[in-house]
């Protein structure tokens, strides 16, 4: 057993001592029972009894990081006892090396700081009869597979108008057949965005295991993705960019400065990438989503050309700026793509992803619903199950012009 007190959070159980994977279609039932209590004086006495998310882990994942959501679940008081028993299908694929139990304050109507303590009774993994407990095999060969590598580039504390040269870390994905010396050959590039609370990291793309990588790979060989370079940048543009924090929040909006002066510069040195707004994308989750929008299109519109917003956060700018700002700043460049999605249960998002994009049609010639516009909403909430979509969607998408 194993007692927890967790805030805004919750704990990973790897299902292997050495952490590796196992693959989801081989089980047929996963069941958690844990006790839980709400901490007496550390619990906002409007919120609701305690929600879970049950999330899993893929290799190479963490808590935070590229989680797949399974379900969420409720509890009937303030404490007790909690059993819950999922029944995986056929919609449940892939490797995964870890469970998650996470508590859900923001379905909650928590404060940050309310605590909830937690005692895990058992998780049960249930087996299918006769499954060999092997990896997923994805048919590729070497050949096929591309790469994922870490990079430092110099940059600045715009936020702060500071001049003094700071290294600033982000992962690269590069697909097969990359050859940095084969100068003849560009590359478009995908500037990948996080969230508020994240980092470089939060893509899960931090090594050859990764489910961004992992699709790509898959899918360029099929044919059904261009090749392109994916880049996961730190979004916060001061000198304190390692700290995660919500207080942190500011960097966010000083992004395009280094966008523009410092990573795409950086890139297109380093990795035969285009030079070709044609051939530049930004996407991003939650406040990620939110610099694709305020930062992508309304400031950087004349040298990005293709955008995804995936549940685009509250601070994005409203359909009525981005079209006064296109008119004013940018009437002679066109959008290549706009793609949008949000969760129809995200409390968090869905109002200001709605009005941030749905309307831009009916107010700017440069987005037009069928051709190089597309709002999508599907059943879900503020997580990586409607980001993964989101990617996976795009990536159909983007540079196919």
């Amino acid at each position: 057993m194993r007692q927890l007190n967790i805030q805004g959070g919750g704990y990973i159980f790897y299902i292997k001592e050495d952490k590796s994977v196992i693959n989801l279609e081989n089980y047929e039932s996963l069941e958690v029972e844990f006790d839980y209590e709400t901490v007496e004086g550390k619990w906002n006495s409007s919120a609701k009894n305690p929600q879970w998310c049950l999330n899993l882990v893929a290799e190479g994942g963490n808590f935070w990081n590229g989680a797949t959501t399974l379900k969420y679940f409720g509890s009937n008081n303030k404490s007790g006892t909690q059993i819950y028993k999922y029944t995986i299908d056929s919609s449940n694929t892939g490797n995964f090396v870890g469970i998650c139990i996470k508590l859900n304050t923001y379905k909650s109507g928590n404060d940050e700081s309310d605590e909830c303590k937690m005692t895990i009774k058992s998780i049960k993994l249930t087996k299918k009869s006769g499954a060999v407990d092997k990896p997923e095999d994805d048919g590729l060969t070497d050949e096929q597979r591309g790469e994922v590598m870490k990079i430092s580039y110099a940059s600045k504390d715009y936020e702060n108008g500071g001049t003094e040269a700071t290294q600033k870390p982000a992962y690269v994905y590069l697909p097969a057949g990359f050859d940095k010396s084969d100068t003849s050959k560009k590359y478009p590039v995908l500037y990948l965005m996080h969230g508020v609370g994240g980092n470089e990291s939060e893509w899960g793309m931090t090594n050859n295991s990764s489910r961004i990588k992992k699709y790509l790979d898959k899918k360029i060989a099929e044919g059904e993705v261009k090749p392109f370079i994916v880049v996961t940048p730190n979004g916060r543009s001061n000198k304190n960019f390692t700290n995660c924090s919500f207080d942190n929040k500011n960097a966010f909006y000083s992004f395009g400065s280094e966008l523009r002066n410092d990573l795409i510069p950086y890139i297109e040195k380093e990795f035969n990438a285009s030079t070709d707004r044609n051939d530049r994308a930004m996407a991003g989750l939650s406040m990620g989503g939110m610099q694709t929008i305020n930062i992508g299109i309304n400031e950087c519109l004349d040298i990005i050309s293709w955008f995804g917003a995936f549940s685009a956060a509250p601070t994005s700018y409203e359909a009525s700026t981005t079209a006064a700002n296109i008119k004013e700043k940018f009437a002679d460049y066109e959008v290549n793509y706009f793609y949008n999605i949000c969760g129809t249960e995200d409390g968090t998002a869905l109002a200001s992803a709605t009005a941030a994009t749905k309307k831009l049609t009916t107010l700017c010639d440069k987005f037009v619903e069928g051709k190089n516009f597309e709002w999508v909403t599907k059943p879900g909430g503020h997580d990586f199950n409607i980001w993964y979509d989101g990617f996976e969607s795009f990536a159909k998408i983007v540079f196919n012009k």
